[in-house]
């Protein structure tokens, strides 16, 4: 028996219930909808950092926690501090 995949665009998990896998299927139950604009990117080819010119492993939403963070408090990325030279 072939497994089937989650009916949402993009997704590629097997299905849980009703044509959706756990995740997709809890987000029609709790919001009535699919709502990809609160998607966690899990699915990402790389586990790098999304953020260009940085190599770190990715923590959560396809950045590192330095970027994140940033992310979290400010809303937004903030530009690269100089470390000063003591």
């Amino acid at each position: 028996m072939d497994q089937q995949i989650c009916s949402a665009d993009s997704c590629q998990r097997p299905v849980k219930s009703r044509g959706f896998c756990g995740r997709h299927y809890q987000q029609i139950r709790r919001h009535g909808r699919l709502t990809p604009e609160r998607e966690y990117l899990c699915d990402l080819p790389t586990n790098e950092c999304t953020v260009s010119g940085c190599s770190n492993t990715w923590v959560a939403k396809g950045h590192c926690y330095r970027h994140y963070q940033q992310i979290r408090r400010h809303g937004r990325l903030m530009p690269d501090r100089r470390q000063r030279s003591l």
